[in-house]
Protein backbone atom coordinates (compact mmCIF):
# COMPACT_ATOMS: atom_id res chain seq x y z
CA UNK A 1 0.00 0.00 0.00
CA UNK A 2 1.32 3.45 -0.88
CA UNK A 3 1.68 6.00 1.88
CA UNK A 4 -0.84 8.68 1.86
CA UNK A 5 1.04 12.06 1.43
CA UNK A 6 -1.27 15.11 2.52
CA UNK A 7 -0.54 18.32 1.13
CA UNK A 8 -1.06 21.57 2.78
CA UNK A 9 -1.52 23.97 -0.04
CA UNK A 10 -1.88 26.68 2.32
CA UNK A 11 1.82 26.21 3.28
CA UNK A 12 3.04 27.14 0.37
CA UNK A 13 2.50 30.36 -0.99
CA UNK A 14 3.44 31.23 -4.37
CA UNK A 15 4.44 34.98 -5.34
CA UNK A 16 4.76 36.19 -9.00
CA UNK A 17 7.72 38.41 -9.60
CA UNK A 18 5.61 41.81 -10.38
CA UNK A 19 3.33 41.28 -7.26
CA UNK A 20 6.64 40.97 -4.82
CA UNK A 21 7.64 44.00 -6.25
CA UNK A 22 4.38 46.16 -5.30
CA UNK A 23 4.28 44.60 -1.37
CA UNK A 24 8.32 46.29 -1.38
CA UNK A 25 6.92 48.99 -2.79
CA UNK A 26 4.30 49.51 -0.42
CA UNK A 27 6.75 48.68 2.69
CA UNK A 28 8.89 50.95 1.47
CA UNK A 29 6.39 53.83 1.09
CA UNK A 30 4.89 52.72 4.70
CA UNK A 31 8.64 53.15 5.90
CA UNK A 32 8.92 56.88 4.18
CA UNK A 33 5.57 58.16 5.23
CA UNK A 34 6.57 56.73 9.11
CA UNK A 35 9.77 58.80 9.27
CA UNK A 36 8.50 62.01 7.43
CA UNK A 37 5.74 61.91 10.05
CA UNK A 38 8.60 61.74 12.60
CA UNK A 39 10.23 64.64 11.35
CA UNK A 40 7.31 66.60 11.20
CA UNK A 41 6.73 65.72 14.96
CA UNK A 42 10.04 66.54 15.75
CA UNK A 43 9.77 70.01 13.97
CA UNK A 44 6.79 71.02 15.84
CA UNK A 45 8.48 70.21 19.02
CA UNK A 46 11.21 72.63 18.48
CA UNK A 47 9.09 75.21 17.07
CA UNK A 48 7.39 75.08 20.35
CA UNK A 49 10.35 74.92 22.20
CA UNK A 50 11.34 78.44 20.68
CA UNK A 51 8.15 79.92 21.37
CA UNK A 52 8.50 78.53 25.15
CA UNK A 53 11.73 80.06 25.24
CA UNK A 54 11.21 83.41 23.69
CA UNK A 55 8.04 83.70 26.65
CA UNK A 56 10.25 82.94 28.97
CA UNK A 57 12.74 85.79 27.74
CA UNK A 58 9.79 88.19 27.65
CA UNK A 59 8.54 87.47 31.03
CA UNK A 60 12.11 87.71 32.56
CA UNK A 61 12.42 91.15 30.68
CA UNK A 62 9.67 92.34 32.28
CA UNK A 63 10.94 91.21 35.48
CA UNK A 64 13.40 94.26 35.19
CA UNK A 65 11.24 97.11 33.99
CA UNK A 66 11.27 100.62 35.55
CA UNK A 67 10.79 100.23 39.81
CA UNK A 68 7.39 101.50 40.77
CA UNK A 69 6.36 104.93 41.28
CA UNK A 70 7.59 106.34 44.65
CA UNK A 71 4.24 108.02 45.62
CA UNK A 72 1.82 107.35 48.57
CA UNK A 73 -0.86 105.93 46.55
CA UNK A 74 -3.37 104.30 49.02
CA UNK A 75 -4.99 106.13 51.81
CA UNK A 76 -5.18 107.14 55.41
CA UNK A 77 -6.11 103.75 56.56
CA UNK A 78 -4.21 102.15 54.33
CA UNK A 79 -0.90 103.49 53.11
CA UNK A 80 1.29 102.14 49.95
CA UNK A 81 4.34 103.01 50.14
CA UNK A 82 6.89 103.37 47.58
CA UNK A 83 9.12 101.33 48.88
CA UNK A 84 7.88 98.58 50.92
CA UNK A 85 11.10 95.88 51.97
CA UNK A 86 10.33 92.65 53.13
CA UNK A 87 13.16 90.30 55.26
CA UNK A 88 15.43 89.09 54.05
CA UNK A 89 15.78 91.44 51.52
CA UNK A 90 17.85 94.43 52.18
CA UNK A 91 16.76 97.15 50.48
CA UNK A 92 14.17 98.09 47.84
CA UNK A 93 13.83 100.84 44.64
CA UNK A 94 11.06 103.03 43.47
CA UNK A 95 11.06 105.56 40.71
CA UNK A 96 10.65 109.38 41.07
CA UNK A 97 9.84 111.14 37.84
CA UNK A 98 11.67 114.89 38.04
CA UNK A 99 10.93 116.91 35.11
CA UNK A 100 12.30 120.68 34.21
CA UNK A 101 11.48 123.46 32.34
CA UNK A 102 14.43 125.99 30.78
CA UNK A 103 12.94 129.10 29.17
CA UNK A 104 16.42 130.27 28.26
CA UNK A 105 17.04 133.34 29.67
CA UNK A 106 15.92 136.85 28.64
CA UNK A 107 18.08 140.06 27.11
CA UNK A 108 16.18 143.23 28.20
CA UNK A 109 16.98 147.19 27.53
CA UNK A 110 15.23 150.32 28.22
CA UNK A 111 15.94 154.00 28.14
CA UNK A 112 15.72 155.85 31.47
CA UNK A 113 13.25 157.95 29.52
CA UNK A 114 10.96 157.54 26.05
CA UNK A 115 12.15 161.36 25.38
CA UNK A 116 15.15 163.13 24.70
CA UNK A 117 15.90 166.83 24.60
CA UNK A 118 19.40 167.72 23.51
CA UNK A 119 21.45 170.36 25.82
CA UNK A 120 21.83 173.82 25.18
CA UNK A 121 22.66 175.60 21.43
CA UNK A 122 26.68 175.94 21.47
CA UNK A 123 27.49 178.54 18.68
CA UNK A 124 31.21 178.11 18.46
CA UNK A 125 29.99 174.37 17.13
CA UNK A 126 26.73 174.94 15.68
CA UNK A 127 25.18 171.95 17.76
CA UNK A 128 23.25 170.95 20.53
CA UNK A 129 24.86 167.53 22.75
CA UNK A 130 22.56 165.20 23.99
CA UNK A 131 22.69 162.08 26.36
CA UNK A 132 20.63 159.76 27.70
CA UNK A 133 20.77 156.73 30.07
CA UNK A 134 19.62 152.83 29.44
CA UNK A 135 19.69 149.77 31.14
CA UNK A 136 20.73 146.26 29.65
CA UNK A 137 19.87 142.96 31.71
CA UNK A 138 21.33 139.52 29.86
CA UNK A 139 19.94 136.90 32.37
CA UNK A 140 21.00 133.39 30.04
CA UNK A 141 23.81 132.81 32.07
CA UNK A 142 26.19 134.56 29.32
CA UNK A 143 24.90 132.11 26.92
CA UNK A 144 25.36 134.20 23.85
CA UNK A 145 26.24 138.05 22.93
CA UNK A 146 24.75 140.84 22.49
CA UNK A 147 24.86 143.97 20.23
CA UNK A 148 22.84 147.50 20.56
CA UNK A 149 22.30 149.48 17.16
CA UNK A 150 20.46 152.59 16.23
CA UNK A 151 19.13 154.04 12.89
CA UNK A 152 16.97 157.11 12.11
CA UNK A 153 15.60 159.04 9.30
CA UNK A 154 16.70 162.14 10.77
CA UNK A 155 15.16 165.16 12.94
CA UNK A 156 12.57 167.13 10.88
CA UNK A 157 12.58 171.06 11.30
CA UNK A 158 12.04 174.82 9.91
CA UNK A 159 10.47 174.15 6.12
CA UNK A 160 11.84 171.15 4.45
CA UNK A 161 15.01 170.85 6.35
CA UNK A 162 16.35 167.27 7.87
CA UNK A 163 19.60 167.00 10.75
CA UNK A 164 20.62 163.14 10.67
CA UNK A 165 22.19 163.13 14.39
CA UNK A 166 25.24 161.20 15.85
CA UNK A 167 26.22 158.88 18.33
CA UNK A 168 29.67 159.59 19.63
CA UNK A 169 30.27 157.05 22.25
CA UNK A 170 28.95 154.94 24.53
CA UNK A 171 30.17 153.50 27.97
CA UNK A 172 28.81 150.65 30.14
CA UNK A 173 28.82 149.31 33.60
CA UNK A 174 28.51 145.55 34.06
CA UNK A 175 27.06 144.39 37.65
CA UNK A 176 26.40 140.70 37.94
CA UNK A 177 23.51 139.41 39.32
CA UNK A 178 23.14 138.53 42.90
CA UNK A 179 23.87 134.93 43.35
CA UNK A 180 25.60 134.34 39.47
CA UNK A 181 28.97 135.03 40.02
CA UNK A 182 31.44 135.66 37.80
CA UNK A 183 32.39 139.22 35.94
CA UNK A 184 30.15 140.79 33.56
CA UNK A 185 31.90 141.16 29.75
CA UNK A 186 33.62 143.69 28.52
CA UNK A 187 31.71 145.97 26.37
CA UNK A 188 32.84 147.83 23.15
CA UNK A 189 32.04 151.16 21.87
CA UNK A 190 31.83 151.76 18.50
CA UNK A 191 33.22 154.85 16.66
CA UNK A 192 31.28 157.94 16.49
CA UNK A 193 28.55 157.32 13.61
CA UNK A 194 26.06 159.45 12.27
CA UNK A 195 22.44 158.00 11.69
CA UNK A 196 20.75 156.69 8.75
CA UNK A 197 18.07 154.78 7.87
CA UNK A 198 19.93 151.31 8.19
CA UNK A 199 20.43 150.27 12.18
CA UNK A 200 24.53 151.20 12.88
CA UNK A 201 25.96 149.22 15.67
CA UNK A 202 27.42 151.89 18.97
CA UNK A 203 27.33 149.29 21.51
CA UNK A 204 27.93 145.51 22.03
CA UNK A 205 29.60 142.49 23.98
CA UNK A 206 30.90 139.25 23.82
CA UNK A 207 29.25 136.09 25.86
CA UNK A 208 30.62 136.32 29.35
CA UNK A 209 33.13 133.75 30.44
CA UNK A 210 32.78 132.17 32.82
CA UNK A 211 28.87 132.58 32.25
CA UNK A 212 26.95 134.84 34.25
CA UNK A 213 23.87 137.15 34.47
CA UNK A 214 24.88 140.93 34.54
CA UNK A 215 22.66 144.49 34.36
CA UNK A 216 24.42 147.13 32.57
CA UNK A 217 24.30 150.39 33.32
CA UNK A 218 24.69 152.28 29.83
CA UNK A 219 25.29 155.91 28.95
CA UNK A 220 24.95 157.04 25.55
CA UNK A 221 26.20 160.98 24.39
CA UNK A 222 25.84 162.37 20.67
CA UNK A 223 25.10 165.20 19.08
CA UNK A 224 23.10 167.63 16.58
CA UNK A 225 24.65 169.30 14.16
CA UNK A 226 23.01 172.39 12.54
CA UNK A 227 25.56 173.81 10.57
CA UNK A 228 23.58 174.91 7.32
CA UNK A 229 20.27 174.49 8.66
CA UNK A 230 17.66 177.14 9.45
CA UNK A 231 17.31 177.76 13.17
CA UNK A 232 14.01 176.44 14.92
CA UNK A 233 13.27 173.15 16.51
CA UNK A 234 14.13 169.75 15.12
CA UNK A 235 12.02 166.67 16.13
CA UNK A 236 12.73 163.19 15.30
CA UNK A 237 12.56 159.44 16.21
CA UNK A 238 15.82 157.35 17.01
CA UNK A 239 15.02 153.41 16.67
CA UNK A 240 17.27 151.47 18.95
CA UNK A 241 17.95 147.70 17.88
CA UNK A 242 18.86 145.44 20.26
CA UNK A 243 20.18 141.88 18.91
CA UNK A 244 20.56 138.46 20.65
CA UNK A 245 23.80 137.61 18.83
Amino acid sequence: MMPDIKMQASSIVYCPKHVQGNVYEEEERFFTMHTKLKMNLLKLGMSLLVVVSMATTFVGQHAFAAPPDCSNGGTVAVPAPGITITSPATSGTCALTLTATSTGGNLTFSTDSGSVTAGTYVPATYSSPFTFGSSLTDDRSGSGAWTLQASSTGLAGPGSSIIEPSFDSSTATGTAITGSGGSCATTTSAPAITLSGTPQTYLSAAASTPPVNCTYAISTSGTVNFVGHAAGTYTGIVTITLLNA
